[in-house]
């Protein structure tokens, strides 16, 4: 073996550097927000730039592989004190979409960790107002949406 081969064996990243196959988060976040924002609605660009940057100042600092399923359920578990399950829900759902386009179009070699927690389980009905009656004092009664309930 010569010198140069266990060299290129050795190098590792310095510490403030990150190895070639790994990114920072928030520049995967702004890569993935440019490259999937312009094929959705005005809306839906807003809500995924919204979402990016609560992931953002959360997981500041971080990569993509050093970011662990223990980290997601914390921030799961820190944005459930915060606001309802489904948004919740709905934040947990843009990673995926981002660690997936990291793996397959940037060549990333990163794994989901969000496919190990537990999802919160959003309310599956609505409230709907019976009609007043004389005699009963107005409630809020949890009707099934069929549609809903099979999802």
């Amino acid at each position: 073996m010569n010198f140069n081969h266990c060299y290129s064996l050795l190098v590792v990243a310095l510490p403030g550097e990150l190895p070639a196959d790994d990114m920072r988060f928030n520049e995967a976040v702004e890569k993935y927000t440019m490259a999937v924002a312009p094929r959705k609605k005005r809306n839906t660009q807003r809500l995924d730039q919204e979402i990016g940057g609560r992931l953002i100042r959360y997981f500041d600092g971080k990569s993509l592989q050093t970011i662990t399923s223990k980290d997601i359920a914390a921030y799961r578990d820190y944005r459930l004190q915060q606001v309802g399950p489904s948004s919740v829900i709905q934040d947990l759902s843009f990673l995926p979409c981002m660690y997936r386009l990291a793996r397959i179009e940037w060549g990333r070699d990163v794994n989901d960790p969000d496919a190990e927690i537990r999802r919160p389980l959003a309310l599956r009905g609505k409230v709907c107002w019976p009609r007043p009656s004389p005699t009963l004092p107005p409630r809020p009664v949890l009707k099934r949406c069929l549609l809903r309930q099979w999802r």
